[in-house]
């Protein structure tokens, strides 16, 4: 056994145990494990963006997961984790357009074709940087398996999914409201909105009652649009204007008349409690069109202009229609007043443009259809939620779903399976004259120029990735999935998407799959927190409070990178202010490791099995049990504490420093070297080196986990008996100002299990005597303990007790306070402030049981 370093250097051992990781095949599934029909364990990686690079929300998600594969694998499951990127088709198209313009080209100069030359070619150079950065993490993949969702195979499953789901009229084309970008000149997902708080004017506009009763006065923020109303709309219980509801008024500019009409979701509050109803244009208003059966004006066109619906203001910019509409409107005496106002702007997420919402003709998936089974397997438990409120959530937003746009109208991704007869398309006689074929089929037919939505294609990674739509070994081994490991924001979007993809999908007879449990790709969704900086703002590298772990990792090493992480997380937390100094600390914890192995080393050899021999067995395996269930629990954070605990404390402060005195080196590097494999799935770089450094046979990756066994021992009194007298000792130096040098003479009525150990950790003489009838550190006869030469009177500790007695006041009714705050402040405020005052409040009563264990010795 060579001798270690004097310091860990995370450089000089990280990239090539991983390279000796992936060259002895440890991240791939174990075949004798599948052979002898042990349940394998599958996670699939959220595919990131290829566009993207590692953040501090991957690098949570990726160690939560590589805890879990690495704890599995060590459990002797056939483990396996799928990695992969997604080909990002809006966030690419943006990144590629900026590069034409910059070379002053545009996408339509370039051509479909050689666009997507030039995509391919992209994609290429750039590769998976943010797989190369996970590896730095010491992410466990099995990197053969590395997917991409423009692989031929994937793709062709895309497409397969596209002409299943239309065959059984699950796919449709119509006219429906979407979100639209005017830069992108595409539909995007809600998931790709960002909304901005922004100062506008609230405008106040008179629309003239046709039976010359009066007028009424509707607000609105975006007045350009007035020129699309169809109706004005008030809510049937406002009196403002019960005689008004069934009249009609004129609306200006437009010369048009329309409607007054009641309905309830309309906000009294707002403005005059009168509002303008522009179907074309607002989510809202096309709800209130559909139900009162209003006529439907686009007068914003896809490119941003307004269209020959707005007259006078055909062609236009929206900024500048704006301008003249209020100047016009103006002119004609129908602008009534004009106010700052604050609202929310939704923004495209690719490049800030404003979204307009469109009625525009796309390719929608009927959810009325799907969202039934999906909803019935979480209300049945068949795929659970970790924290469990996330069951809630899912289960109301499937509730409450729309009809889902599946079509883009870039040109990078997915291509729509349909095919049209020349000139077809876009005419108001298209039922028909298309064909939905993976192939083309043989004639005259244009391919649709549309592609599918990213998420359509993402939905069918859990399945698409092991083969399907063929009936793969692949496919009959490793699915279902065992868990998902996701963030909150994609729990709709993505999750309930691949949950019904599934469930429909693989109903096909040729998979056999009759039961719904059979069907759903994962058995349980674990949503982890959010990470936000120190202060509370959302990370990001635009507003300067991002952090980048990889310099973390760079810094720190990847061990108490992930440890730092995990420990600062709870189960039940919606999200964590990230704090660097948890980084710093597990730094520490690495160091303290790396320490414990070399006074290990250091101890002259020995094996004479001693009560705190037989202490640290026990409490070995006690943690080993308890870290076992809170990972089967998802209790990631916990159990970093949990083991935190046991080697700082259990491990080092006392087993070790009585190892020093007396006791087995062969039981301190079993207990280590257990420790190891438990503490391994969170660090797992530290953990591999000193497993070799002891054991000098196969990686700790690929070890057993330790068995959990019963714990009982006989050593626990006797141990607990000498970490009192210890603890009692050092309190009463505290406590009366010893100096550390001074000797003390420490009388006991009753001996600990071993006296030398406790007396070089006091400094201190234990005389053992039967005449005292107090236990510890009894007062004599006279009153007086000895220190050397000083001594201990009755008058000094009734002094020191009356000084920790108010105290203990103070801090009593502050923690009376603190309580009080925190039950106003729960199901209110930001998780991250309560998890602050929760810290607080913590600190306060450690604080206040030590205040009363002092109290207690002096007694």
């Amino acid at each position: 056994m060579s001798e270690l370093p004097k310091q860990y250097d995370p450089k000089t051992y990280e990239q090539e145990l991983y390279s000796a990781w992936e060259k002895a095949g440890v991240f791939k599934p174990n075949q004798t494990a599948i052979k002898e029909g042990k349940q394998p364990f599958v996670i699939m990686l959220p595919p990131p963006n290829i566009t993207g690079s590692l953040h501090m929300g991957h690098a949570l998600q990726d160690t939560v997961m590589d805890i879990l594969v690495r704890f599995h694998r060590m459990l002797g499951q056939p483990t396996m984790w799928v990695p992969g990127i997604d080909h990002a088709a809006i966030a690419t198209n943006r990144v590629l357009e900026k590069q034409l313009t910059a070379e002053g080209l545009s996408r339509q100069e370039l051509g479909r074709e050689a666009f997507l030359e030039r995509a391919e070619k992209w994609y290429e150079d750039t590769g998976a940087i943010i797989l190369d950065q996970m590896k730095r993490l010491g992410c466990s993949c099995d990197w053969t398996r590395q997917r991409f969702t423009m692989d031929t195979e994937y793709s062709r499953a895309v497409q397969e999914a596209f002409v299943r789901y239309h065959a059984k009229s699950l796919i449709y084309r119509g006219n429906r409201m979407v979100n639209w970008c005017p830069r992108c000149e595409s539909v995007v997902s809600d998931l790709e909105i960002q909304h901005e708080q922004r100062s506008t004017r609230l405008v106040t506009l008179r629309y003239p009652l046709t039976d010359g009763s009066g007028a009424i006065e509707v607000a609105t923020t975006r007045p350009e649009t007035m020129l699309g109303d169809t109706a004005v709309a008030v809510h049937p219980a406002d009196t403002r204007y019960t005689q008004a509801v069934g009249k009609t008024v004129r609306l200006p500019l437009m010369d048009r008349v329309i409607p007054v009409i009641a309905d309830e979701r309309i906000d009294q509050s707002f403005g005059t409690g009168a509002v303008k109803v522009t179907p074309a244009h607002d989510p809202l208003d096309a709800q209130l069109g559909e139900t009162h059966k209003l006529p439907i004006i686009n007068i914003i066109g896809e490119s941003g202009a307004l269209t020959e619906q707005a007259g006078q203001f055909a062609g236009l910019s929206v900024g500048e229609a704006r301008k003249a509409v209020l100047k016009a409107l103006d002119e004609q005496g129908v602008v009534v007043s004009e106010e700052d106002h604050q609202h929310a702007v939704s923004l495209c997420e690719r490049c800030g443009t404003v979204i307009e919402p469109l009625i525009s003709r796309q390719w929608f998936m009927d959810m009325s259809k799907l969202k039934s089974e999906t909803i019935s397997v979480a209300e049945q438990g068949l795929v659970k939620f970790a924290p469990p409120r996330w069951k809630k959530h899912f289960i109301e937003w499937m509730k409450s779903v729309h009809d889902w746009t599946i079509s883009r109208q870039i040109w990078l991704g997915h291509r729509i399976p349909v095919w049209w007869k020349p000139g077809a398309r876009g005419t108001n006689n298209e039922e028909g004259n298309y064909v939905v074929s993976v192939e083309k089929p043989e004639g005259e037919w244009e391919q649709d120029p549309d592609v599918l939505d990213t998420w359509f294609s993402s939905a069918l990674w859990p399945f698409a990735t092991l083969g399907w739509p063929q009936q793969s070994e692949n496919m009959k081994t490793f699915y279902p999935t065992s868990v998902l490991v996701t963030g909150r924001d994609i729990l709709y979007l993505w999750v309930a998407r691949m949950v019904f993809s599934g469930l429909e999908l693989l109903k096909d007879p040729v998979y056999e799959r009759p039961a719904q449990k059979d069907r759903i790709p994962f058995d349980t969704v674990f949503i982890h927190p959010t990470i936000l900086a120190k202060g509370g703002q959302r990370m990001s590298k635009s507003l300067g409070t991002g952090v980048d772990p990889l310099e973390l990792i760079e810094q720190f090493g990847a061990d108490a990178t992930r440890f730092g992480l995990i420990y600062q997380t709870s189960f039940d937390q919606q999200a964590m202010k990230f704090d660097e100094s948890a980084i710093k600390a597990s730094r520490n914890f690495v160091t303290k490791l790396w320490n414990i192995a070399r006074l290990i080393d250091s101890v002259e050899e020995k094996d004479v099995p001693t009560v705190a021999d037989e202490w640290i067995r026990a409490r070995s395996l006690t943690v080993t049990a308890e870290v076992t269930v809170l990972l089967e629990a998802y209790k990631f954070g916990e159990a970093a504490h949990v083991l935190h605990e046991f080697v700082w404390k259990d491990f080092a402060d006392w087993y070790l420093e009585i190892l020093k005195v007396e006791g087995s080196t062969v039981v301190a590097r079993q207990v280590f070297t257990h420790t190891l494999q438990i503490l391994h799935p969170f660090m797992p770089y530290v953990t591999e080196v000193l497993w070799k450094h002891f054991n000098q046979s196969d990686f700790i990756a690929t070890s057993e986990w330790p068995a959990v066994e019963a714990a009982g021992s006989m050593a626990e009194e006797p141990m607990q008996y000498f970490q009192q007298v210890v603890e009692t000792i050092r309190s009463a130096r505290v406590l009366f100002n010893i100096k550390p040098n001074s000797t003390v003479d420490i009388y006991l009525d009753k001996p600990v299990f071993s006296p030398a150990a406790a007396a070089k950790m006091t400094n201190a003489t234990l005389i053992e005597t039967s005449t005292s009838t107090m236990r510890h550190i009894p007062l004599p006869a006279g009153g007086v303990i000895a220190i050397g030469s000083e001594e201990i009177t009755e008058e000094g500790v009734r002094g020191a007790e009356a000084k920790l007695i108010k105290e203990q006041q103070v801090l009593k009714s502050s923690l009376v306070g603190q309580e009080k705050v925190l039950d106003g402040m729960r199901g209110k405020a930001d998780p991250a402030v309560i998890a602050e005052k929760e810290a607080l409040l913590t600190r306060s009563q450690e604080r206040l049981r030590e205040i009363n264990k002092s109290l207690s010795l002096l007694k």
